[in-house]
């Protein structure tokens, strides 16, 4: 069954959060789902990161006849990557120098050939063409690796996606208060329902 990709999967704040997020619950090994199983979900989810990611911007991705399966690898190879480094550093372990060289060495391969423009967050990626998506996607960790978003980085302790907390106070817990807040606030409310009726339960009993 193909992916639905609405806006409420793109909540990391960075194309390169929200790709490392095409993972579910990451660290729970009985419920950790990869939603990238072949190659048309990439390309679905390419062409959402381009309507719902934020930034307004079209990725170019394609692959030659028959290559689908090697293409798919290495873009996985880089999601990991993008994980590996970001997550470490939202959870506030110093990440090891070679996975920023693994980003680095994605990145010099990605934009030969592509001019460099400035821009409000440093140096971009100009070109009048849609950006190749991978290209995209380093651009992205290196604009997050420079920037206070890095220190901003959280983890949610629901779904375990990657995020940057923009608020004012630092303070949001929950990649998206509308799915995995209300589900851990309906979560709560059960076991306390749960906590008030053993006693109740036990007494009965004889």
């Amino acid at each position: 069954m193909a992916n639905i990709w609405t806006e409420r999967q793109f909540v990391g704040g960075a194309l390169a959060l929200d790709f490392a997020n095409t993972v579910c619950f990451r660290a729970d090994p009985m419920r950790r789902f990869d939603k990238l199983k072949d190659w048309n979900d990439l390309s679905d989810f390419v062409a959402a990161a381009g309507r719902h990611g934020g930034s307004g911007s079209a990725y170019r991705i394609a692959c030659g006849a028959g290559a689908e399966s090697m293409a798919l690898a290495y873009h996985l190879e880089l999601r990991e990557a993008v994980d590996d480094l970001l997550r470490a550093a939202a959870l506030g372990i110093a990440p090891p120098t070679g996975d920023l060289r693994r980003i680095l060495r994605f990145h010099h391969d990605l934009i030969a050939g592509i001019p460099l423009r400035a821009g409000a967050h440093g140096l971009e990626l100009g070109t009048a063409k849609p950006l190749p998506f991978a290209a995209a996607v380093t651009q992205s960790v290196l604009v997050i690796a420079h920037s206070e978003a890095l220190i901003r980085l959280k983890v949610c302790p629901n779904c375990h996606w990657l995020f940057i907390d923009a608020s004012r106070n630092a303070t949001r817990v929950w990649c998206d208060m509308a799915t995995c807040g209300n589900r851990a606030k309906a979560e709560r409310h059960r076991r306390r329902r749960a906590a008030f009726h053993e006693p109740a339960r036990a007494g009965m009993e004889v």
